[in-house]
């Protein structure tokens, strides 16, 4: 948790976490009700329309290499933020249930700008990717056992994450040869 005091109501809690746009990383510390589970945020009716980050920080790529600004308050519109996840070393509890029928852990690369997300998104084993990127209600896809690079960070310099969420519809989305894509293909 934030090393920072904060006024919070008895229903609030704090949450490190990290947010993305086309061309920069935010990270800081966002304040919810205890009952948002802050990982899937982007994907509830509780997303905020201004995600408020306090203690904030945000990286900058530029010529000269990446450059870190800080800020007691960062205000980031909903509609800029393409993908979002808690800070590594937040434990959450599972977003899916490993054992419902018929899905598949599906490999994928989402590509924001020069972000790049590898993991697996969840998804029914009777579609395609194409159908579920075009026919989901949620703006943001979850993809879980994430690593996030960008060419600026050091090669050391990958986040590793159990799950993000990423806006279906700023990415693009490429998947790795892989044994479930063979399966999906055949159906």
């Amino acid at each position: 948790m934030s090393e920072h005091q904060y006024d919070l109501a008895e229903d609030e809690k704090v949450t490190p976490v990290m947010a993305y746009t086309a061309t920069s990383m935010f990270w800081g510390d966002a304040i919810t009700k205890k009952m948002v589970r802050v990982g899937g945020w982007m994907r509830s009716d509780f997303s905020p329309l201004i995600l408020e980050l306090h203690n904030a920080q945000t990286l900058i790529f530029s010529a000269n290499g990446p450059m870190t600004l800080s800020y007691p308050v960062i205000y980031l519109p909903y509609d800029t933020i393409t993908a979002f996840h808690v800070m590594p070393g937040v434990e959450e509890t599972l977003y899916y249930d490993p054992n419902e029928k018929k899905r598949v852990m599906l490999p994928v690369s989402a590509f924001i700008g020069q972000f790049r997300f590898e993991g697996k998104t969840r998804i029914s084993e009777m579609t395609k990717v194409l159908t579920t990127l075009e026919i989901a209600k949620e703006d943001f896809l979850p993809v879980f056992e994430v690593e996030v690079s960008h060419p600026s960070l050091p090669p050391d310099g990958v986040i590793k994450v159990e799950f993000a969420t990423v806006k279906r519809t700023l990415a693009v989305w490429g998947i790795p040869d892989s044994p479930e894509r063979d399966y999906m293909w055949s159906k």
